[in-house]
């Protein structure tokens, strides 16, 4: 007669989401049982915050999810990455979750009589004697809560035309 070891499994969603769980959980598995394991759910990486300073005084916060990226595994039994396959066997064994930094496309603005020139951390930015931190279009990573402020420069033609009425 030949009883089979069993072994604990902890899986580690690490600040993420795992079957519904945000701590880690812990359960039982026979020696030599395989087990497909779930990706989990990332967790919120930062909030980017952009100030449109446009006529209408739009803000608009974007929640931006870190990407999962693998499982790290230490103790006993196998992991195989491509399959998401654990194996049990030679102890226990947990799982850790891990992650990289989310990314954000900056959106493109348009207004009339003025020139959208880029995203900056600094709200009253001169587009005439720096260049903003960020272009239209621009793909960045989060990696904590930040803010940008739309950076617009007058059209020539709305210039001239102020410039005249003064």
């Amino acid at each position: 007669y030949y009883k089979k070891n069993s072994f604990n499994l902890t899986v580690d969603p690490n600040g993420g989401t795992w079957r519904g769980n945000s701590t880690q959980t812990t359960f039982s598995v026979s020696d030599g049982s395989s087990q497909v394991i779930e990706d989990p759910i990332a967790p919120v990486g930062g909030s980017v915050k952009l100030h449109y300073h446009d006529d209408d005084g739009r803000v608009v916060t974007q929640q931006v999810r870190k990407k999962f990226s693998n499982w790290s595994k230490t103790g006993g039994g196998t992991f195989e990455s491509s399959t998401k396959k654990f194996t049990s066997g030679n102890g226990d064994a947990k799982l850790k979750a891990n992650y990289t930094n989310g990314t954000i496309t900056l959106p493109r603005l348009e207004r009339e009589h003025y020139t959208f020139i880029g995203w900056d951390t600094t709200p009253d930015l001169d587009p005439d004697v720096e260049n903003p931190d960020y272009l239209p279009g621009q793909t960045i990573t989060v990696n904590n809560n930040m803010e940008l402020h739309a950076i617009w420069k007058v059209d020539f033609e709305l210039e001239a035309y102020i410039e005249r009425v003064l």
